[in-house]
C-alpha cells in the first residue's frame, strides 16, 4: 500500500511539473536571437534619447547610408567609455563616406544618464533605448558591452563583434575602419583581432 501511494504521489509530481518544464523551454526558444551574421539583419524602430522614433530600414533606405554600425553600449561599463572615443572618431571621419552609427544603450530606464553619456563622450551619432532589453537580448542577442554589428547596404548583418578587442585601441580601430571600406565596397571583412582586452 505504501509503495502504491509512493507511486501515485511521483506521478502527479510529474503531471505537475511537465507543464512548468514545457512552458520554460519555450522561454528558452523565445530568448535566442534572430540575429545571425551573414543573414539579413532584424528591423529595428526604437525611440531615440530625445524622443525620436528610428527605424533601421528606413536608415539603410536612405542614398546617403552606405553602412550601419550598431554599438551596444552601457553608459556604466568601462569598456564601453574606453571604445567610445573611437567610435566617435569613427564616426567623424567616415561618416562623409556614407557611415552610420546607431547607438542602443542598456539604461533603457534612465535617459538622462544616457544624454549625461553622450555629452560628457561627445558623442554626435543617435543613440535609442532598447525598452525591457527586448533587441539587446532577444534580437539581435548582445549578451555583453560594447557588442558591435556592422551592416551593409543591402541589410546583410556582415560581422558581430563582443567586448574591446585589440592589442591596442588603435589596432581595434584600424581594423573598425577597415571593415567599414570593405563593407562599402562590397568586399569581404578583414578578420578581426582575437584577443579581448574587456567586456561588461
Amino acid at each position: 500500500m505504501r509503495v502504491c501511494m509512493l507511486s501515485v504521489i511521483a506521478v502527479a509530481a510529474c503531471v505537475f511539473l511537465l507543464p512548468l518544464h514545457c512552458l520554460s523551454a519555450e522561454g528558452e526558444q523565445e530568448q535566442k536571437p534572430v540575429a545571425k551574421v551573414g543573414e539579413q539583419a532584424p528591423d529595428i524602430e526604437l525611440k531615440s534619447v530625445d524622443g525620436k522614433q528610428v527605424k533601421l530600414s528606413e536608415v539603410l533606405r536612405d542614398e546617403k547610408t552606405k553602412v550601419v554600425l550598431i554599438n551596444f553600449l552601457a553608459v556604466g561599463c568601462p569598456y564601453s567609455q574606453k571604445l567610445e572615443p573611437f567610435i566617435c572618431r569613427l564616426f567623424d571621419e567616415r561618416q562623409k563616406d556614407g557611415l552610420v552609427v546607431i547607438g542602443i544603450a542598456k539604461e533603457f530606464g534612465n535617459p538622462e544618464a544616457v544624454k549625461a553619456y553622450m555629452e560628457r563622450m561627445k558623442v554626435k551619432y543617435v543613440v535609442l533605448l532598447d525598452e525591457g532589453l527586448k533587441v539587446f537580448r532577444q534580437v539581435y542577442g548582445a549578451p555583453n558591452t560594447p557588442t558591435l554589428f556592422i551592416i551593409n547596404k543591402q541589410g546583410k548583418l556582415l560581422g558581430k563583434y563582443i567586448g574591446l578587442l585589440g592589442e591596442s585601441d588603435e589596432e581595434y580601430y584600424k581594423f573598425l575602419n577597415d571593415a567599414v571600406t570593405a563593407a562599402i565596397d562590397g568586399k569581404e571583412l578583414p578578420p578581426a583581432p582575437e584577443k579581448i582586452r574587456g567586456k561588461g
